[in-house]
């Protein structure tokens, strides 16, 4: 039992725990955000917000969580009206190698066949890996799209709402018990 619901109905036992869980739900997606990489703009992590309105003596409680169309603008998606240039291949190649050559195998099942550019120098190598990602951003005018919201908030929900159980339970059982004494 939650020693602190002593004297409190279980919509004010809610009530108290709706602000805590909704901070707690906006500091894990910003979390989610950063390790995902994606604050290009910041824009995404600007937008994270909770609005929470709970009014125990009506029995009313919602929380709304609001991202700027969830990142998509700038953080998630970039758009590329003109790919290519120097600068992006140099960026490019600079990507590539700190995610490691490996990463960019072409491998079938369990065999891996390794680059198709054996024995060629690193250099070349990154060179062709930079050219057919600008060649694939040219076809789609877009980077891939990148998620963040739907693991970690299906996570945190299905927590919240066990919370919530226990909270509601505890402040009945209390709320129970104060009115037999009575």
């Amino acid at each position: 039992m939650l020693w602190h619901l002593w004297g409190m109905t279980p919509d004010q036992a809610i009530s108290q725990w709706l602000r805590p869980f909704a901070l707690e739900f906006l500091q894990n997606r910003r979390n989610d955000v950063v390790n995902r990489g994606l604050v290009n703009s910041k824009d995404l992590l600007r937008s994270l917000d909770a609005k929470v309105n709970s009014q125990p003596d009506k029995g009313l409680h919602f929380i709304v969580f609001m991202a700027k169309s969830y990142g998509r603008l700038q953080d998630m998606r970039r758009r590329y009206e003109n790919p290519g240039g120097e600068e992006m291949i140099e960026l490019l190649k600079e990507w590539a190698e700190a995610e490691g050559l490996s990463k960019f195998a072409k491998s079938n099942g369990q065999k891996d066949y390794g680059f198709e550019y054996i024995g060629q120098p690193r250099e070349r190598i990154l060179n062709r890996i930079a050219w057919g990602i600008l060649t694939n951003y040219r076809k789609k005018r877009t980077a891939p799209k990148r998620s963040w919201w739907n693991k970690g908030k299906t996570r945190d929900i299905e927590v919240g709402y066990d919370l919530l159980i226990r909270v509601w339970t505890d402040a009945v059982a209390e709320h129970n018990k104060k009115a037999y004494q009575a």
